[in-house]
């Protein structure tokens, strides 16, 4: 019973996840990309091309005739599980596409507009992909292409096709400056999707080497409400026995960490690194269910 529960909160969750971000994509391609000529790449950027050229072919229901045959063509390669979630969220993203043509338009500055899209629209195809779901369009066409040309990365696939995209828009739309706002717009989309993929929760990884270990690890305890990691290790010129401490933080904690290691051994070497995502007591506590 409480397997079936689990699984009943998990299909909920993805389906309010494709429904809302669908809806924003939605918004985001109806309010400032399209009516402003700008391009998200992707199989959206070719359904809004074929609407501009043929105004009566919608652009959602033009991405979702695309999809079809590449579903038809790989539901082998992507395991049942992810081939259902991916169609589903494909066909909701398809259907709030058209369904967001009621919203008001912005075409009062290109830049802002290409700025807005690409922020609304990476949060919307972050939320659907922070839940396992991906949206077909060129990504699985770079999946099937991958096969072919063996000599090619995935990621140059894909970039060569959005480029393909970007260069056709701006001859359609007769805009040369269309390829300059398509790529902010695109680029925007991609940071905002990476960042809620990797994680808001920035913090910083600290190693100490000390050997004063004790007095370092009762100073970060009485400034600091986190754990700590602890091995040995030894110099490797004077052969001294030294330990590592090993600290996450977050960012704004940072310099009072430095402050108290050095106050208890300054001496003490640090390495700072960048820890994009944490998850654990203190911090996130897992990844979304499944």
């Amino acid at each position: 019973m409480k397997k079936t529960d689990f699984n009943l909160k998990s299909i909920l969750l993805d389906v309010l996840f494709a429904f809302v971000g669908s809806f924003i994509y939605g918004v985001a391609l109806q309010m400032f990309v399209d009516p402003n000529q700008i391009s998200l790449g992707g199989f959206s950027g070719v359904g809004a091309l074929l609407h501009f050229v043929w105004p009566v072919v919608p652009i959602g229901g033009a991405v979702l005739v695309m999809n079809l045959p590449l579903f038809l063509l790989s539901w082998k390669k992507l395991g049942r599980k992810f081939f259902f979630k991916t169609l589903f969220a494909t066909v909701a993203m398809s259907v709030a596409i058209d369904m967001a043509a009621f919203v008001p338009t912005f075409t009062e500055n290109k830049l802002l507009a290409a700025i807005a899209g690409g922020v609304c629209s990476g949060i919307g195809l972050g939320l659907i992909f922070a839940r396992g779901m991906a949206t077909g369009g060129t990504d699985l066409l770079a999946k099937l292409l991958k096969g072919w040309f063996r000599g090619i990365s995935y990621g140059k696939v894909i970039l060569i096709m959005d480029a393909l995209i970007l260069v056709s828009a701006a001859v359609v739309y007769q805009d040369m400056w269309s390829i300059l706002y398509s790529a902010i717009t695109v680029w925007l989309s991609s940071t905002v999707i990476d960042t809620i993929l990797n994680g808001m929760d920035h913090a910083k990884s600290v190693s100490i080497i000390t050997e004063h270990k004790r007095e370092v690890l009762d100073s970060i305890f009485r400034n600091f409400d986190r754990g700590a990691t602890v091995w040995e290790a030894k110099g490797g010129f004077t052969d001294a026995d030294k330990n590592v401490i090993l600290i996450v933080i977050r960012n704004y904690e940072l310099f009072l960490l430095k402050r108290t290691v050095k106050e208890a051994d300054p001496n003490a070497f640090m390495i700072i690194s960048d820890a994009t995502e944490v998850m654990g007591l203190g911090f996130r506590e897992g990844p979304p269910e499944e």
